[in-house]
């Protein structure tokens, strides 16, 4: 299992100390630093006693980056650590071979003269043309591919759990807009075990629909609030049923309506869109919605 990270500075504005480089920069600063034969410049805050990073290595390691005049321009996205793998173009180059000189264990500060940057380069995120870099970093630990592997899984495992916790969280909160909505609505509904919910308002007497029969129907979608999610007006839609064609919701609630049968489908978010938001055209789908479906069944025919 392999993860690879492309390292970029969000930026706005410019460099407005355009005329000082990096050089003049640290006699100014009265800063003592070491320096590597490509002009990386470097200082210990910390020196650690861990192991030093070489190619092939994956460093887990934390950091903040700012132009000559203090302005910063990025960090390890969300506060969490920051993982690429050494020399692999991953990161710009100066953080690549500048990181190699810092032991697990380390704090202390990179300065990284443009070209082992972004160069003359003005990029689509920002970063000003000849733009010295300086870098603040921690690094927290030096990975084997083995080590990373198994931070990889305990990572996802992490995730996982994470998103479950949220998933369950927001079940509950769905169930409670759904009871809500019903109870305003006085509509009394059949709850599925998933917590998908429908109520036949009118019957029908035709067939009944199952797994790959073609169901045509007609209907309006719209949020607990009201407002329609896919425009407003009914609209007339076929699908085969059981073959992921339709929402995870619809795909429980239809086969209890047979042809002819009107009524309302409440899904809560899991089985509609989950966390994805969508917005296309006249749909516009919040994340995290509960989805009311108002529909007429027109025709089920089998193959």
């Amino acid at each position: 299992m392999k993860q690879f990270f492309i390292l970029f500075l969000a930026v706005i504005g410019s460099l407005t100390l355009s005329a000082q480089n990096l050089t003049d920069y640290l006699a100014e600063q009265n800063l003592k630093t070491k320096a590597t034969p490509e002009g990386i410049h470097y200082s210990f805050e910390k020196k650690g006693k861990g192991a030093v990073p070489k190619i092939g290595d994956f460093v887990k390691m934390t950091y903040r980056a700012t132009l000559l005049d203090g302005t910063q321009k990025d960090q390890n996205p969300g506060g969490e650590p920051f993982v690429f793998e050494v020399g692999y173009r991953q990161v710009i180059r100066g953080l690549d071979r500048g990181i190699q000189l810092f032991p697990a264990g380390s704090k202390g500060t990179l300065y990284i003269p443009a070209k082992l940057a972004y160069g003359k380069l003005e990029n689509a995120l920002g970063i000003p043309a000849d733009a010295d870099l300086i870098y603040d970093i921690e690094v927290l630990e030096v990975m084997d591919y083995a080590a990373y592997d198994e931070y990889m899984r305990d990572l996802e495992e992490k995730e996982k759990a994470d998103f479950l916790r949220r998933e369950k969280a927001q079940a509950v909160q769905d169930k409670q807009i759904i009871r809500e909505y019903v109870q305003k609505e006085k509509l009394k509904v059949t709850e599925l075990p998933s917590g998908v919910a429908y109520v036949i308002t009118k019957k029908g007497k035709g067939a009944t629909a199952g797994k790959n029969t073609l169901v045509e129907m007609n209907y309006e979608g719209y949020l607990p609030n009201g407002e329609f999610f896919d425009g407003e007006g009914r609209k007339n839609f076929k699908f085969w049923l059981g073959r992921g064609m339709v929402i995870e919701g619809l795909e429980q609630a239809v086969p209890f309506f047979n042809e002819g049968a009107e009524g309302i489908i409440l899904v809560p978010s899991k089985y509609a869109y989950g966390q994805r938001s969508i917005t296309e055209g006249e749909n516009n789908v919040p994340s995290n919605s509960v989805l009311i479906f108002d529909i007429k069944v027109d025709k089920i025919s089998r193959l």
